[in-house]
């Protein structure tokens, strides 16, 4: 069964619940992320005061606002398919600049709460281990899928160069 795109009429083929859905999970963790973030900065722990805690809460609140307008400009607009809403010349880039640098951020995340983890007791709580492990799961399956891309894109080029 093929997912099929169809921009014919400005018509869209395909379900926006999908999209609904993923933009809502993603806002629910980026409200999780900043809950812990906020607790752990009101909270007695000194530990928990790194330098790899800087612009984590910041950058996520500026994530939620970013996801919270594109979906109602995607509303408001007259566009019927978001992902062509979003992959227009002028968001492209930066959603692309916006994803990349969240990357990051999350990445920065799960060390943050791996030196919670391993050296700050006091600040490793229910909703740090549920983070840590969501994204060390999330993070492996993209690992994987990037592997087997590659796997897949080597084992292609092998079989053109015999040829």
């Amino acid at each position: 069964m093929k997912l099929k795109i169809d921009f014919v009429d400005n018509v869209c083929n395909t379900s926006q619940k999908s999209f609904y859905l993923s933009l809502t999970i993603t806002i629910i963790l980026l409200i999780l992320i900043i809950i812990s973030l906020n607790n752990l900065e009101k909270s007695k722990c000194k530990c928990s005061d790194i330098p790899e805690k800087r612009f984590l809460r910041e950058w996520f609140i500026f994530n939620i606002i970013i996801q919270s307008l594109l979906i109602f400009f995607f509303l408001i607009g007259n566009e019927p398919c978001y992902t062509r809403f979003v992959n227009n010349n002028y968001l492209y880039p930066l959603t692309l600049f916006i994803g990349f640098i969240n990357f990051i951020m999350l990445i920065r995340l799960i060390l943050y709460i791996r030196i919670l983890r391993e050296k700050c007791p006091c600040g490793y709580g229910n909703l740090e281990k549920f983070l840590f492990w969501y994204l060390i799961i999330i993070f492996s399956i993209i690992a994987l899928f990037i592997t087997l891309l590659l796997i897949m894109s080597i084992a292609t080029l092998f079989m053109f160069i015999r040829k």
